[in-house]
């Protein structure tokens, strides 16, 4: 868990098949320019929520990268909120120094809030300049700290790199209307049956403008996220694809796999695993419907927390007849997480929308498990298709079915399979590569470097 302390309340495309960008072992930091940071940069991170007080992808990110950066010797500060105000101030938390300003709402508001939230602005824009900063690294700012924290963060020609998560920029949601269609424009009048109440027709203008006055570069967390951007008004954006550390998802023992399975009585029956927000969206329920076309005794296992959700999913496998066959597992700490992992035969992630980055695909493949990814969104840029796993239309039922067996039936396809999507992340998804990626990103902005988004 994070240990914390209080501290001084002071400031302080290519193929699938091909990398994205150079890696391996002889690609260091800006090969690509020729230019080096200085060895030590002051990075202020700005995010939402942080670790760990949430585990959402993007947060898990933002952590990973924030600790990569500062071991590699960079200062890094974080700024982010939190929903206790208890935990408001500044604390060393495992080592970072983390400010958190408090900010609760109730979620209908958002919208409203994603421009310009009036509850941290004020205490941001005391907070912020007083921070020492080379260069200000922005994840997810749309729910709490608000686009206008970057005007905030920018005081002083500070640049400001922003990392793209998701479809916020352009989207309330997360671009579900899209149902994995090609087509990624948005058209303003398909917000209004889905946010009803809730539509905010000057949010989008209103994020336009602060980015383009105050953000730097622009990175995308996949070419599928960068191309939905360019559709929407962001051109230039620079894919950077998330990286795992391999060592941490290395083989655990196998007694505490299978204290794992026993706890969860799964005995020694086949897993396919759904490690993700228990969701529509992430396609819970197009497994289900794909297991009752499974035949044996293989179990689906649902990772997340969503009670509603979940009893849906119940009543939809009760009806297939294999009730039994599903099991939920709630929400799981991080060390249960990669025990799951290894207890499985395969990793699905069957979003049935454009996801930008599915990021237990990547965890999966380190783990050395064959996965299985939708059509929609990015899983095509991680999935070497028929050499590390498959990709499939979560909307085809009898395809989605089809490749799950192919893999249980196959156990030396599961092995070749599973070696190989271990040596596909060491090449393209380490988070080294990520963390070098980023600082030649800070590079391009201190030089005074523009994408097209905002040039």
């Amino acid at each position: 868990m994070t240990t914390a302390r209080w501290l001084p309340l002071r400031p302080v495309l290519p193929s699938r098949h091909e990398p994205l960008y150079p890696v391996g072992p002889a690609v260091t930091p800006f090969a690509r320019t020729g230019r080096r940071l200085p060895l030590a940069v002051k990075i202020l991170v700005l995010t939402d929520t942080f670790p760990p007080e949430s585990a959402g992808g993007a947060d898990v990110v933002a952590w990973r990268l924030a600790h990569r950066h500062a071991r590699m010797g960079h200062g890094v500060t974080v700024v982010t909120t939190t929903a206790e105000r208890a935990s408001e101030g500044l604390r060393e938390e495992d080592g970072l120094p983390v400010h958190r300003v408090y900010s609760r709402y109730p979620a209908r508001f958002r919208n409203l809030l994603t421009p310009a939230n009036p509850l941290v602005l004020g205490k941001l824009s005391a907070l912020l300049p007083g921070i020492l900063a080379d260069v200000v690294h922005a994840h997810n700012v749309h729910s709490h700290l608000s686009f206008q924290s970057l005007r905030h963060a920018a005081q002083g020609g500070r640049p400001v790199v922003l990392h793209a998560h998701d479809y916020f920029l352009f989207c309330c949601t997360k671009f579900i209307c899209a149902d994995g269609q090609v087509a990624y424009t948005h058209k303003p009048f398909d917000c209004v049956p889905c946010q009803r109440a809730r539509y905010n027709p000057l949010r989008n203008r209103g994020i336009r403008g602060v980015v383009q006055e105050h953000v730097s570069r622009i990175i995308g967390i996949s070419r599928a996220l960068a191309t939905a951007l360019e559709y929407n008004g962001y051109p230039g954006v620079v894919p950077v694809h998330n990286g795992v550390d391999p060592e941490e998802y290395a083989a655990p023992d196998p007694a505490a796999v299978a204290a794992f399975r026993a706890e969860h009585n799964l005995g020694d029956r086949p897993v396919v695993l759904l490690a993700a927000r228990l969701s529509g969206s992430k396609g819970a329920g197009q497994l289900v419907a794909a297991m009752a076309r499974v035949p044996g005794d293989a179990v689906a296992v649902l990772l997340g927390d969503d009670p509603s959700y979940q009893a849906q999913l119940q009543r939809q496998a009760a009806r297939l007849g294999i009730a039994e066959r599903v099991r939920f597992l709630g929400w799981l700490a991080p060390p249960a997480v990669k025990l799951a992992y290894h207890a499985s035969y395969l990793v699905v992630a069957p979003s049935t929308y454009p996801d930008p980055f599915n990021l237990t695909l990547i965890e999966a493949m380190a783990c050395g498990k064959p996965v299985i990814g939708s059509a929609f969104g990015a899983a095509a840029e991680i999935i070497a298709d028929g050499e590390t796993g498959y990709v499939v239309n979560p909307l085809d039922t009898p395809a989605l079915a089809r490749a799950i067996r192919s893999l249980l039936q196959d156990p030396a396809r599961q092995h070749s399979f599973g070696a190989a999507g271990q040596a596909r992340v060491r090449a393209h998804f380490t988070l080294q590569q990520q963390a070098d990626r980023v600082l030649e990103e800070y590079e391009e902005a201190r030089a005074g470097n523009r994408t097209a988004a905002i040039g």
